[in-house]
């Protein structure tokens, strides 16, 4: 990307010479400007000017840059763990790869040029930047965060397990330092699900190993693989957070708790079956603030209903 030339990019010219608006349009987007302090792309989306799709399109155009659709787009979680969830989420950028020794990084607006060099420096990388629409730009970050989050919360419950382990200390099953990586995992695991929109997680043993899976539409899903030496500490904490008996296992048991998830108060209802390898744990997730559509007739359209 020139970077020079590009500084010099004056978007509301671009967008008249595209002829997507007028010079009158575009006089009175830059006096509302003035009054609001707010950016010039930003004024011309909400006066209905321009749709997004033109800007970036328009944009990618004259800065010679790809407009990529993030729902399809293999994002390297690689590439994510560069910079801080709260700065991808307070600028609106995602890295979702590399090319070369470049991080990539998805970006809505390719004019902030302080933010795309605080990207640099904190990532300390030279950037390549991919311009993606908004909203896809703000679900892409909440989705592949929660995956680096739960991921780290697996790696360090693992390392917790394998130190204690080598200690030869016995992990409690109440609060205690050892635990927190079992608390991190525990929520890690409970976000995740409700980012990605999953019924239940499936915490399952086996002989040398846990295996996690998540049911989305129906299906069970793999989504990772834990230590055998986290079960005991995982399961137990499970059992207090739905005040269930933790030394009982061997009949199977159920309970619940509520657990706020991103501002959302989310019903969680638990149960836990014993197996050969140990007790298999089940996590449904309820919305606990959600609201029945049509709810005089029981959610049903009303044709439906009167049938």
């Amino acid at each position: 990307m020139e970077t020079g030339s590009n500084k010099n990019i004056r978007i509301g010219d671009l967008m008249v010479a595209a002829g997507y608006i007028d010079e009158a349009q575009l006089a009175d987007a830059l006096q509302a400007q003035k009054e609001s302090k707010k950016r010039l792309g930003e004024i011309l989306l909400e006066k209905g000017y321009v749709t997004e799709t033109q800007m970036l399109y328009t944009l990618g155009s004259r800065m010679g840059l790809e407009v990529v659709d993030l729902s399809s787009y293999p994002v390297d979680s690689n590439a994510v763990k560069t910079i801080p969830s709260q700065m991808a989420q307070n600028y609106l950028m995602l890295p979702v790869g590399f090319r070369d020794g470049i991080l990539i990084v998805a970006v809505n607006d390719p004019l902030d040029f302080i933010k795309i060099e605080d990207v640099r420096q904190t990532s300390g990388m030279n950037i390549e930047t991919v311009l993606a629409e908004r909203a896809a730009l703000e679900n892409a970050i909440n989705y592949y965060y929660a995956e680096v989050q739960t991921k780290r919360a697996a790696q360090s419950a693992n390392e917790s397990a394998v130190a204690s382990e080598i200690r030869e200390m016995v992990i409690d099953a109440g609060a205690g330092a050892d635990d927190t990586p079992i608390i991190n995992l525990v929520n890690s695991l409970l976000d995740k699900a409700y980012q990605d929109n999953a019924s239940d997680v499936h915490i399952e043993p086996f002989e040398k190993e846990i295996h996690v899976r998540l049911r989305m539409d129906g299906a069970l899903i793999d989504y990772m693989t834990l230590q055998k030496n986290v079960q005991g500490s995982l399961v137990a904490r499970i059992k207090i957070m739905s005040e269930l008996d933790i030394a009982e296992k061997r009949v199977p048991q159920d309970g619940h708790f509520r657990i706020k998830i991103r501002d959302h108060i989310v019903n969680v209802r638990v149960s836990l079956i014993p197996t050969v390898f140990g007790e298999k744990v089940v996590m449904r997730l309820l919305a606990g603030n959600s609201s029945i559509d049509n709810a005089s007739t029981f959610g049903m359209e009303q044709s439906n209903y009167e049938k």
